[in-house]
């Protein structure tokens, strides 16, 4: 979770497009940063969201089909019964052919999880639920709207320059007398980059070797 409140995202992005208000009124009100601010946290969520996945619990209904919860972007997994037992996926075709009749059988605690083909925030239990089971699941959750007090939920510290350089980006692109067209191209392409340099590291750096080539560490084969 992030620590840097998003008072310090609207100070510095004033500082960056020279909006401090020193001689004349600020062209920009910090209720004007700060909704920039938090739209730039969204287009983060969209192009990188893994950067807001959370782990948690949820209760079934009764049924095969479940729901995410209501702030999720994205489901992403259904982990577990909790105290019971890991939940496996499988392919809900396969199921089908083996099965036609899967969703309507006996309600009970479930031991397999399929993706809904075109809901991104649906999925289905096998067998069907029972009302009440607690699941833990990982799902994308929408970054809710931040006042000037708080700290942004899941996203790094290491992502304030990204929150601050997608900040600018819109502010110059607000249609105003002091526009500056290359310079929010510049911030956003910093914006996008930086997002895009992150998630190729994660090649290197999500498996066992953290990216080392064979031979080159003892650990590494």
């Amino acid at each position: 979770m992030a620590t840097f409140l998003m008072s310090t995202v609207v100070a510095d992005a004033r500082l960056a497009i020279n909006d401090l208000g020193l001689l004349s009124t600020p062209r920009f009100s910090d209720a004007q940063i700060l909704s920039m601010a938090n739209q730039c946290l969204r287009r983060i969520c969209v192009i990188r969201p893994d950067l807001f996945a959370l782990i948690t619990t949820m209760q079934t209904v009764l049924g095969a089909t479940q729901s995410a919860p209501a702030d999720s972007m994205r489901f992403m997994e259904a982990l577990a019964v909790v105290g019971v037992q890991n939940l496996n996926e499988i392919n809900r075709e396969a199921l089908d052919l083996l099965s036609n009749t899967w969703q309507y059988g006996t309600p009970g605690s479930p031991t397999n999880w399929m993706r809904h083909p075109r809901n991104a925030n649906a999925f289905f239990v096998y067998p069907p639920a029972t009302a009440g089971i607690t699941l833990q699941i990982e799902y994308v959750q929408s970054p809710a709207v931040y006042t000037l007090t708080q700290a942004p939920a899941l996203l790094p510290d290491a992502y304030y320059p990204v929150v601050l350089d997608g900040t600018v980006a819109l502010l110059e692109m607000t249609d105003n007398e002091a526009v500056n067209s290359n310079r929010a191209k510049i911030m956003y392409d910093n914006f996008t980059n930086m997002l895009q340099s992150s998630l190729q590291a994660r090649q290197g750096l999500d498996n066992e070797g953290a990216g080392m080539q064979p031979g080159t560490d003892p650990g590494v084969v």
